[in-house]
């Protein structure tokens, strides 16, 4: 059976019962090693892009127009996201979660809000386009620029509430990798199956 220190939870090698979850993201030496060097990739070109993008915006567009307020927003997000990129570089070439369960649970957190906040921003961009194409000389008063202001206001809230389950569901513990060493790992506590059917319907919700 699975023994809890605190909110640590220890895993036997070869136990069958606690985490519902398989392997864990540091299990595998090439899959880590991989997986760095890809997110080291999306940290160097990613964080310049989008704080370029952010300064670009605000500090040489006085007017923004609807579609601006929107890349703003979708790079903010997108920036954010790949700021957090560093300590899963960390995470991935130590092998082993060093920043406590916290911050497991936090960046956890801010990853899949920012990342939710993405998918919704592009939807709304496509919306946007849908109105401009189909209903152009309505455009102007069906989406305005306070209309979209607070539709934004709302997805972040929307988002933020979306991924709480990312603070209840996601914890440290000990995990052994494919040569029995021991690690800690920042991976999903799912200790029944109904938590991991309420995740996954979350996400296939969010991705819809």
């Amino acid at each position: 059976m699975s023994n809890a220190t605190g909110s640590r939870v220890t895993i036997p090698p070869n136990s069958t019962v606690g985490n519902i979850e398989d392997k864990s993201v540091v299990s595998n030496d090439f899959s880590t090693t991989l997986g760095a060097i890809i997110l080291g990739l999306v940290f160097l070109l990613g964080v310049p892009g989008n704080l370029f993008i952010v300064w670009s915006i605000l500090a040489r567009i006085k007017r923004r127009s609807v579609t601006t307020l929107l890349i703003l927003n979708l790079a903010c997000a997108d920036g954010l996201l790949m700021v957090l990129t560093i300590f899963f570089i960390i995470y991935l070439t130590m092998q082993t979660w060093v920043f406590g369960d916290a911050m497991c649970k936090c960046l956890f957190y801010l990853c899949n809000a920012n990342m939710y906040a993405s998918i919704f921003l592009i939807t709304l961009m496509s919306v946007h386009r849908m109105v401009a194409v189909v209903l152009p000389r309505r455009l102007s008063t069906l989406v305005s620029k306070k209309v979209v202001r607070r539709v934004i206001w709302c997805t972040w809230v929307l988002v933020m509430l979306i991924a709480i389950p990312s603070l209840v569901f996601r914890d440290v513990r000990e995990d052994h990798d494919e040569k029995r060493r021991t690690r800690l790992v920042c991976a999903p506590n799912h200790t029944k199956p109904t938590h991991v059917s309420i995740s996954r319907r979350t996400q296939i919700i969010n991705l819809k």
